[in-house]
């Protein structure tokens, strides 16, 4: 063909050819494929319209067929219970887990292997580690600020016991408190809360006593000693910051009960009385209205924080197959309208807080589960037991 040739079209191909790369385009080819496309139906013409100077008119050919756009295959979502990891970064059990307030990393602790350590929430990699004496990482607080932890920590063999903050990123001491140097009955810290304003730590203690520390004064604002010596096992702030409640063994003597503190008048405002056997865990709903408590007879109970009041007793941990289902681990969803409660029986259950409708239950373990944290966004739970895993599962 002569360069000077100009090709000459009429309206209804210009129409066709204008189009035509635009739906090449929808079907990713690429730009070659749109240019040999358009050589064909110049050479072609439409329904015998276009012609070339000095040649015959050839028969209409047929528009070629595009193939139909790939449909992307869609993914499903995870659905209820289902495991998305399972981190195994601990050399023995795991008795802490705790979710940071950002909801990017997790912090979990072992008595087993004496370490605290911080990994990501999103993909399992473990960030630091923090290593303590024979019973480090019984009890695991982040602080509200996302910068710090506290953990509990024993030297059982100095007679001291002590509660240590630490840089979340980097795992060194910024901070110790001894709650009982010197104690009669030195022993692990069994319970361990940061109060939600940031202001305070509290500590449930071996040696019969709870601790609040104000960490901005360095001072003892609250000081609590049972004056029956029963060992405090479990402590939780509200989410006012301003009252703390805590449960107790009761060596034997069936008195068993949660109280809840004023922390600033140091003055008892109630009693919650129901279980048979010693609390093993506490937890305060976000919405400030209801305590959860769980326990060694196998229920888990649910009280008005303000009167004491039962609310209900969930009894599904029990089921008549094994002598001990302890319950060792409540937590309340972050629209405190259900709660995950785990222990003995190798199992987390989820039910919905007000009326003890079960949802779903989580069997992943295979021994005691110790822990169960929410993520701050409801949508997940983290477990951690006497397998030595941390298994973080969707709890929606």
């Amino acid at each position: 063909m002569n360069s000077k040739t100009q090709l000459s079209f009429c309206p209804q191909e210009r129409k066709a050819i204008s189009s035509y790369p635009a739906q090449l385009l929808q079907q990713r080819f690429s730009r070659r494929t749109m240019l040999g496309g358009l050589g064909i139906l110049a050479g072609a013409g439409i329904a015998g319209c276009a012609s070339l100077p000095d040649q015959t008119s050839t028969p209409a050919r047929a528009t070629p067929t595009l193939p139909p756009a790939p449909t992307p295959t869609p993914t499903s979502a995870p659905t209820l219970g289902t495991t998305l990891y399972t981190y195994r970064g601990h050399a023995g059990r795991v008795n802490a887990v705790a979710w940071a307030p950002d909801g990017q990393r997790l912090a979990s602790g072992s008595q087993g292997d004496s370490t605290v350590q911080i990994w990501d929430a999103l993909t399992g990699a473990k960030v630091v580690t923090h290593h303590g004496y024979e019973d480090s990482g019984a009890t695991v607080t982040w602080a509200p600020d996302d910068q710090r932890l506290a953990s509990g920590d024993s030297a059982v063999h100095f007679g001291v016991d002590f509660v240590e903050i630490w840089d979340a990123s980097n795992g060194n001491a910024l901070k110790t408190y001894s709650p009982h140097t010197n104690s009669p009955a030195p022993g692990p810290v069994n319970g361990l809360s940061w109060s939600p304003d940031g202001r305070y730590l509290a500590a449930a203690n071996f040696d019969s006593t709870v601790r609040v520390w104000d960490l901005a004064t360095n001072t003892l604002p609250f000081f609590y000693r049972d004056p029956n010596g029963y060992l405090l096992t479990c402590i939780t702030w509200s989410p006012d910051s301003k009252f703390i409640a805590f449960g107790n063994d009761d060596n034997g003597t069936r008195d068993v009960k949660v109280q809840v503190w004023n922390v600033a008048s140091q003055s008892r405002v109630a009693i919650c009385r129901g279980h048979t056997l010693p609390v093993e865990a506490v937890a305060w709903s976000p919405n400030g209205d209801y305590l959860a408590s769980g326990s060694i007879d196998k229920t888990v109970r649910v009280w008005s924080a303000t009167t004491a009041n039962p609310v209900l007793t969930y009894t599904a941990h029990d089921t008549h197959q094994n002598l001990s289902s302890t319950v060792l681990s409540v937590a309340w969803s972050p629209d405190s309208k259900h709660i995950a409660s785990a222990g003995q029986d190798a199992t987390v259950q989820i039910w919905e807080a007000l009326s003890g409708q079960q949802i779903s239950t989580y069997r992943g373990h295979h021994a005691d589960v110790y822990a169960a944290v929410w993520s701050p966004n409801g949508q997940s739970l983290a477990s951690g037991g006497d397998d030595g895993t941390v298994q973080v599962w969707q709890a929606v």
